[in-house]
C-alpha cells in the first residue's frame, strides 16, 4: 500500500501544470493590509435555518438548498474545473460515476428522494 502512495505522489508531482487562479465570482482577492477582516457586529448576519423533521421527507431541506442553489452549483464548477486541471479530464466523469453509484446502491430510497427533492 504503501508503494502505491508513492507511485501515486509521484505520478502527480510530474503532472505538474501551470495553474492558473479561476475566474469570475471565485476570483482570488488580496484582502491583506484592509483592517481587521472579521467584524463582530456582522455576526448576526449568519442566516438561522431551521429543518422541519416532521415535513414529508421531500420538503424538509427545501428552504435550506433552495436559497443557496445557483451559490452551490457555481462551486461545484470550480471545483470540478480544479479537478480536472490537477486530476486530468477523466476523474470527473470517474467521480461523477463512483457518487451516482454510491447514491443508488447505498442509500435507502427515502434518503436518496430526501436528497433528490431538495
Amino acid at each position: 500500500m504503501r508503494l502505491v502512495i508513492i507511485l501515486a505522489s509521484f505520478f502527480i508531482v510530474l503532472q505538474a501544470k501551470d495553474v492558473h487562479p479561476p475566474i469570475g465570482d471565485f476570483t482570488p482577492k488580496c484582502l491583506a493590509g484592509n483592517g481587521s477582516l472579521y467584524d463582530p457586529a456582522k455576526s448576526s448576519e449568519v442566516p438561522w435555518l431551521t429543518v422541519d423533521l416532521d415535513l414529508p421527507y421531500e420538503q424538509r431541506y427545501a428552504n435550506v438548498v433552495k436559497p443557496f442553489a445557483d451559490d452551490m452549483k457555481k462551486v461545484i464548477a470550480i471545483v470540478k474545473e480544479m479537478a480536472q486541471i490537477f486530476l486530468g479530464n477523466n476523474s470527473i466523469s470517474a467521480i461523477d460515476a463512483l457518487m451516482q453509484h454510491a447514491f443508488d446502491e447505498l442509500f435507502p430510497p427515502s434518503y436518496r428522494e430526501e436528497i433528490r427533492q431538495s
